[in-house]
């Protein structure tokens, strides 16, 4: 990476980090407000959520890995600018195809608040056609775009949806609020486009481009949906799975919520580094000693980060949920312990630039599916027994099974095992470990000595896996 790269990496990470925060900030932080808001019930932030988790599933079925396909080859130079056209509307033909079936979905399931459910819907079909717009300006790198779009349109969310909390206090006015503010800002990044390349993008259809498209994008459409699925269908499972009443279930819904919602603050930080580094890293790709220098540095910062702050939340859960959510939401902390250990076990950034860059895509693709058909197995027999908690015992199987695979795959290719896991990470690994012994409620004698002989056996692999001279 000469001078002029590193200047506009550096530059590219400091607008997707603000880029990131404000999806984070709308996504979390707001919706911290919401739930410790006077008027709004636990049950009322379990449907709320539960109309979210709606909403990412079809608008998922929209994305059709279009998003990640666009970035690379536009950045390689395969996508013409008078191919955009093309693009988006091969996205608005799927929203209209994913829409007409999130509503046969209402009227099979009989959605309890379908207006309040449908217009927070809507929002999101709103959101993904301005990320649509978004991705022309990452493909480019021109992230000061993205982020000055991002602004408006949080900010409008923002002032509204504070209006609501401190003056009207009208739960049933979130979904009008969500919907107007996700339009606004769908205008105002579809005139952005036009004043940046200079045309506006209409609806084209051309049955060749539609072919391409569908086909090139395939492989990533099974990346992009089967993980987020995965994450986005466990609140639909709890709503049909458990059998109690609808205040019961929408509880359970809030409490789940609530916990995953710390794994999103938490893990956001390898969502800045991979957007970041996804075209820098496919133009390294043939300068391998480099390449491997740059996934090793990613790999040990974003796992060292995310076993600190599983650590931390192991430790701190209580207040962290009574700060965060008040203490109507106090049964919530098991939840937050078990997402401590999703938070390390769901760190594959690395791995996951390492495949897509290096067209390993196959593996990606069968990874996801068995964390998808673990998670689903485990679901129906751990939620209808534990509730929501299930959800997140189905979903740790799932990663670990997601993890066997992922190991096996490198090992068999004889690279680093562990992408250039260093010293910091067994001594973490250690403590996160015996946190999790306290955790499954081991006698503080008995998790001290099983640390300690994870320790030595965790230290002795690295010492002995290949691909790695200066441990």
């Amino acid at each position: 990476m000469n001078r002029k790269e590193y200047k506009i990496f550096k530059k590219n990470i400091f607008y997707s980090a603000i880029s990131f925060f404000l999806r984070i900030f709308v996504n979390v932080i707001i919706f911290l407000f919401i739930a410790k808001a006077d008027f709004v019930k636990v049950s009322d932030f379990g449907l709320l959520n539960y109309a979210i988790g709606l909403g990412i599933i079809f608008t998922l079925l929209s994305d059709y890995g279009i998003e990640t396909y666009a970035i690379r080859d536009i950045a390689a130079g395969k996508i013409k600018i008078n191919e955009y056209s093309y693009i988006f509307s091969f996205r608005v033909f799927l929203s209209i195809i994913s829409f007409l079936l999130f509503l046969i979905y209402c009227l099979i399931f009989k959605v309890e608040g379908f207006i309040f459910v449908l217009l927070i819907v809507i929002s999101f079909y709103f959101n993904f056609l301005t990320r649509t717009v978004q991705l022309f300006f990452q493909a480019v790198e021109k992230f000061y775009f993205e982020t000055k779009s991002r602004i408006l349109e949080n900010l409008i969310l923002i002032f509204f949806i504070f209006l609501n909390i401190f003056y009207f206090k009208n739960f049933i006015l979130f979904g009008w609020l969500f919907f107007i503010s996700r339009l606004l800002g769908f205008l105002y990044t579809y005139n952005l486009f036009k004043k940046e390349f200079g045309f506006y993008l209409k609806i084209k259809f051309n049955k060749f481009k539609v072919k391409k498209f569908f086909f090139k994008s395939f492989s990533f459409a099974l990346l992009t949906i089967l993980p987020t699925f995965m994450v986005s269908l466990d609140v639909v499972l709890i709503k049909n799975l458990i059998k109690n009443t609808i205040n019961f279930i929408n509880t359970q819904i809030a409490y789940y919520s609530a916990s995953v919602k710390l794994f999103v603050i938490f893990t956001f930080i390898a969502g800045v580094f991979q957007k970041a580094l996804l075209p820098q890293l496919s133009r390294l790709k043939r300068n391998k000693e480099l390449f491997f220098k740059s996934i090793h540095l990613l790999n040990n910062t974003l796992l060292n980060f995310n076993l600190i702050s599983a650590i931390f939340i192991f430790i701190y859960a209580k207040d962290i949920i009574t700060l965060l959510y008040s203490q109507k939401y106090i049964e919530a902390v098991i939840f937050v312990k078990l997402v401590a250990i999703i938070i390390v076990l769901r760190t594959s950034a690395a791995y996951c630039l390492y495949f897509t860059i290096l067209d390993f895509l196959r593996i990606r693709i069968y990874s996801s599916l068995i964390l998808l058909i673990l998670f689903l197995s485990f679901s129906f027999y751990f939620i209808p027994k534990y509730n929501g908690i299930g959800a997140l015992f189905a979903m740790i199987i799932g990663y670990i099974g997601n993890w066997i695979y992922i190991f096996y795959q490198i090992y068999k290719r004889k690279e680093d095992l562990f992408l250039g896991l260093n010293k910091l990470f067994t001594i973490l690994n250690c403590l996160f470990f015996y946190f999790l012994l306290k955790f499954l409620s081991f006698s503080f004698l008995n998790a001290i000595i099983l640390s300690i002989l994870y320790l030595v056996v965790i230290y002795y692999i690295l010492l002995i896996r290949k691909g790695v001279r200066n441990f």
